[in-house]
């Protein structure tokens, strides 16, 4: 079963998310650091599927890892 994802992001906030074909949201942590989290908490609630997807952690990249940065996503 193929399955397609929407990225959510803070410019579809107004957006009715039952309106949306979507069988999941997809969501880049990092673009969410120091922001109100409540529009991702009520897509949760509502019982949409959301799935991260962590785009400036570079692994496997020449930058060296940052820990720092994970906790902050993390809190």
């Amino acid at each position: 079963m193929t399955k397609i994802g929407l990225g959510f992001r803070s410019e579809m906030l107004d957006w009715n998310p039952a309106e949306i074909e979507a069988d999941f949201f997809e969501v880049a942590p990092e673009n969410w650091v120091r922001r109100d989290r409540g529009p991702l908490y009520s897509l949760r609630d509502a019982g949409y599927p959301i799935r991260l997807h962590g785009v400036s952690l570079n692994l496997g990249g020449s930058s060296q890892f940052s820990r720092d940065f994970c906790v902050i996503c993390a809190n």
